[in-house]
């Protein structure tokens, strides 16, 4: 094999070397084939993708994801630096996710009419429910944050993230283990009723570290002896645990 600048010559046929993060810095410096090589190399990976989400719409929906980080990259300082196709799927997800809450926005008011009240309710249900957990995960450190979402919506590789985090690949399941401890610590704090949550003599305060943390043995007696007494907090425990 040999090497020519950014590309390798195998057996006569010209092959290009470059990485995705170089050619994400080459794009950055205006080299529009660099994006040219981008979309060939991960064009196939990202409509067997979208396949799975719109299968009527996957080319148009890679085709605007592909578009939404060019613009992205080329007239801001953000976007991907490496691991192209994990972002890019996080993109056609978010993309798919838009143009379905679009669709819905034009339903009529007749069809609206039509909706019976325990969809109606379901769908609250839902959105309050995506609300906490969202606010869950914004009081996570940002490290916890960031594996999370590397890992959960971007899709990205155990070496990708350990890149990404500047830490060994072995210390990415340790690290994602953490933070999913705490988004659900978070979570479950946030269905405590706020007067029980806000009152620190309150057993019912301690019930989602009780929940996460299941090898506390003080705790677990503790919350044990109180919710073998109180009925409250024994329903709250069993709503809590699902």
């Amino acid at each position: 094999m040999v090497r020519l600048g950014g590309e390798a010559v195998r057996g006569g046929v010209m092959t290009e070397v470059r990485s995705d993060a170089e050619l994400l810095r080459d794009v950055r410096a205006g080299d529009r084939g660099a994006y040219d090589l981008l979309w060939r190399r991960h064009y196939g990976a990202g409509i067997r993708f979208a396949g799975r989400l719109a299968p009527s719409r996957a080319e148009d929906l890679v085709s605007e994801s592909f578009l939404a980080i060019y613009q992205q990259v080329t007239t801001t300082p953000n976007g991907p630096t490496f691991a192209f196709r994990s972002y890019l799927k996080a993109v056609i997800r978010n993309t798919a996710i838009r143009w379905h809450k679009d669709a819905q926005r034009l339903i009529d008011s007749d069809d609206v009419d039509d909706v019976e009240h325990r969809d109606a309710l379901s769908y609250a249900e839902q959105e309050s429910e995506s609300t906490d957990v969202l606010a869950a995960f914004q009081e996570l450190p940002e490290r916890w944050q960031r594996v999370l979402w590397l890992a959960e919506v971007a899709d990205a590789s155990r070496s990708d993230i350990a890149r990404e985090l500047r830490i060994r690949p072995n210390a990415v399941s340790a690290l994602q283990r953490r933070a999913r401890s705490g988004l659900k610590f978070q979570w479950l704090s946030r269905q405590i009723p706020v007067a029980l949550r806000e009152e620190t003599s309150h057993v019912a305060r301690l019930l989602p570290q009780y929940l996460t943390e299941p090898r506390n043995v003080m705790l677990a007696a503790e919350v044990g002896a109180h919710t073998s007494d109180c009925a409250d907090c024994r329903e709250l425990l069993g709503s809590l645990r699902g």
